[in-house]
This record gives structure tokens, sequence and C-alpha cells, in this order.
């Protein structure tokens, strides 16, 4: 497995106010151009049978690559809120993740081998079985 370091700088967060104003202008970009040519305009779909999440993507890949070609960013990164509430009434989910995409390789300070993928994924977040720091 490779790891890289990543400079946050060079990063737009997608679910910051610049973020969404940015999503929002790419999103109108997109609609008028799907409206001019009168194309099958893209939306999210159920990637298997009662997929509540919609984990196939396309108008959200079609909004960001919209987003790449109106502005030089060379990363972005954005949570994912995914899954069942981990207890009722709360709005922390099982399945909640954040992507980084990087488009440009100057936003990549560093890289590494992970030798123990074990040992590392209990570095990134908790497993069932593992504990709570103290």
């Amino acid at each position: 497995m490779l790891g890289a370091i990543i400079n946050p700088a060079q990063c737009l967060d997608l679910a910051s106010s610049d973020g969404a104003r940015l999503l929002r202008r790419a999103y109108e970009k997109l609609k008028a151009f799907y409206d001019y040519t009168g194309k099958e305009f893209p939306e999210n779909r159920q990637g298997r049978r009662n997929d509540q999440d919609k984990l196939k993507r396309y108008l959200d890949c079609a909004v960001v690559n919209t987003l790449f070609e109106q502005k030089k960013i060379p990363a972005v990164k954005s949570p994912f809120i995914e899954g069942s509430p981990v207890y009722p009434g709360g709005k922390f989910f099982e399945k909640t993740h954040t992507q980084i995409c990087v488009r440009e390789a100057s936003c990549i300070l560093g890289l590494f081998i992970v030798q123990d993928i074990a040992a590392w994924k209990k570095v990134l977040m908790f497993s069932e079985k593992s504990e709570l720091p103290r």
C-alpha cells in the first residue's frame, strides 16, 4: 500500500462555504450546457438494490469535473455521508468518510510505503476490537 502526504493549503474543501459556492457555480454551468445541447443530464443513481446513498455519483462527478475545468485547483477534499446513523437520532453515520482527489502532483509533499497495513488501519480508524486511546 502506498501513502501520501498532501499539502492541505492546496486542497479546496468542498464542505466549506467557498467550496459550496464554487460547486453551485459549476453545477449552473453544467446545467446550462446540458439545457443548450439537449443531452440527458447526468444524475446520481443507485449502485445496488435499496441503495439509499446513490453510490453511482454521475452528477457529482460531472459537477466536480466542471469545477476543475473552470478553476486551476490542484486538489479537492469532501466528506461523503453514507450509511445508517451510528445511534438513534444522531447525525454520525456508519460509512461517512472523506475523499481527496489530487489533480496535480505539486500538492503531494511526499510518498511512503505502508509495510504493516493492519497497524496502519488502526491508526486511521478504530476497529470494533480496538480500544480507545487513554
